[in-house]
């Protein structure tokens, strides 16, 4: 009985702690995602505060974890962000492991996510608007634990050509699309249809790209557009930003599969349906789907050749060597 009453009151402790925390005006969840120009650093906003609100963010970087406040010692915030900033482009000048920690400027009052806004004119004044840095470094919450660097393309493997990414998603008349149009879930109800892949269509394309028996079978490494990397303000391009965000970033594909499968079911722009068709593919490759990968990739050849065909013959090295 006493350790019925002991495991209780530990768990009411932990449950208190984490409530404790979720109120605190401090960022959660922060990820890196690296490409050969730009690290982008993400993280999420609480949802509430007690006692004292964000009123701007500020990004540190050095070349070493952060573990406590006296890292922070003698170092310059990289830069000063708006309260309701999620995301960072650093464009590093070198190709060293770089740890990132965001700390929140806080000023009185509580606030709710609900409270806030994106207000240009707000944003545009940060003196008007000055607080102080509550200093906490929680690593894995607020600070990377991972390093993380640029990418480098060797001569043999060429960075692949990400082309057209910057057209801008406009209306017949040329009106752009400014907030993002809702989710219908029309696919909720469905039953999911694979597509297939016959074995003679299979040796066409092996052949077409001059593969043989002999290639390496890896597995190749997420790929993510350049025009995706930073959170756009509204439209199509945002609402496929926050697909990402919050599963195919996180490796979890079979979310970002359904979700994909939402995005593509309504009317969006070319440029952002070509992305998503290829995202769809590469969670359907990363979770064993080698037909349906194929087919998104397929579809989406003619408008990133070099890209699209590399991941063809990824994918049908990995479809041989399952059948």
């Amino acid at each position: 009985m006493k350790k019925i009453i002991l495991a209780f009151t530990i768990l009411f402790a932990l449950s208190n702690s984490l409530f404790a925390q979720s109120q605190r005006p401090i960022v959660s969840g922060i990820n890196t995602s690296a490409s050969s120009k730009k690290i982008v650093v993400s993280w999420k906003l609480p949802e509430k505060t007690e006692g004292s609100h964000i009123t701007s963010l500020l990004i540190y970087r050095r070349n070493r974890p952060f573990n406590s406040t006296k890292d922070l010692d003698n170092l310059k915030p990289l830069a000063k962000l708006s309260s309701q900033a999620e995301t960072f482009a650093d464009t590093p000048e070198d190709y060293s492991e770089y740890f990132y920690a965001v700390i929140s400027v806080t000023g009185e009052g509580s606030w709710t996510g609900s409270d806030l806004y994106y207000d240009e004119e707000l944003d545009a004044k940060p003196e008007e608007k000055d607080g102080k840095p509550f200093y906490i470094i929680l690593p894995g919450v607020n600070t990377t634990s991972e390093g993380t660097k640029l990418k480098r393309y060797s001569k043999k493997e060429a960075q692949p050509t990400v082309q057209e990414n910057t057209r801008k998603n406009e209306y017949k008349d040329g009106q752009l699309r400014e907030q993002p149009l809702p989710y219908i879930d029309v696919l909720n109800s469905q039953t999911e249809k694979e597509s297939t892949i016959s074995k003679d269509s299979e040796n066409a394309a092996l052949s077409l790209l001059g593969k043989n028996s002999s290639s390496a079978k890896k597995t190749l490494d997420m790929y993510i557009f350049e025009d995706d990397l930073i959170s756009p303000s509204g439209g199509d391009d945002y609402l496929l930003f926050e697909v990402l965000r919050k599963s195919f970033i996180k490796e979890d594909f079979k979310l970002a599969e359904s979700e994909l499968k939402k995005f593509l079911a309504q009317n969006r722009s070319e440029n952002a349906s070509n992305r998503a068709n290829f995202y769809l593919g590469e969670s359907y490759y990363f979770t064993g789907k080698y037909a349906s990968a194929l087919s998104c990739f397929l579809l989406v050849e003619d408008e990133y050749p070099v890209l699209a065909n590399r991941w063809i013959e990824s994918t049908l090295n990995l479809f041989e060597k399952e059948n």
